[in-house]
């Protein structure tokens, strides 16, 4: 005759109010170092700025704008089909988005504002400008945009060619031959 008793059950499994207290602080603090693992290991985000947050949008129509490759926009051009820009269908106003990557997101962050045909000449023309005092050593790039701001009365946040309008690009140029013609002065003296 074989009895089937019952096999006692171990004090480790077995459940009381102190115990189940104890298991679920010691998963809240496990949850917690890992989620402090995640972030001290991934790379910080940069903030995004206003012109950067999706929807975009076209301030010229307030309609949105489509992420559309560089085919559409430059169909002659094949070094640059391979890149994401955002495209006003109504107005045909642009803008390209920084490359997947670099730290800047996927691929669809746009580099400023939508911008028609003489804005984009504006902004070209101020980068003209403007960029020689830090590419050429003169000055930082972080020490030039800072004196830049100061000169236009914007923060440094602000301050971003790709998102001036054709105003305030004239402006930036005015001031950096200003400032060229002032470098110059100080070299003869």
């Amino acid at each position: 005759m074989t009895s089937t008793k019952k096999k006692p059950v171990p004090k480790c499994n077995q459940s009381s109010k102190w115990k189940r207290g104890v298991r679920e602080r010691i998963a809240a603090q496990q949850k917690q170092n890992s989620k402090k693992k995640a972030t001290k290991n991934s790379k910080p985000q940069a903030k995004f700025l206003p012109w950067e947050r999706q929807p975009v949008t076209c301030p010229y129509c307030s309609r949105r704008a489509m992420l559309v490759t560089g085919q559409v926009i430059y169909p002659h051009r094949p070094d640059l089909h391979d890149l994401n820009f955002w495209l006003c269908d109504h107005c045909k106003a642009y803008v390209g988005t920084h490359k997947a990557g670099l730290g800047w997101g996927n691929g669809t962050r746009p580099k400023g504002t939508l911008a028609d045909e003489p804005t984009r000449r504006a902004r070209r023309a101020a980068h003209a400008a403007f960029d020689p005092f830090w590419q050429k050593g003169d000055l930082s790039r972080r020490k030039a945009y800072a004196w830049l701001a100061e000169s236009l009365g914007l923060s440094v946040e602000e301050t971003h060619l790709g998102a001036f309008d054709v105003a305030t690009c004239q402006r930036v140029i005015e001031l950096c031959v200003a400032r060229r013609s002032q470098l110059s002065d100080d070299c003869l003296l």
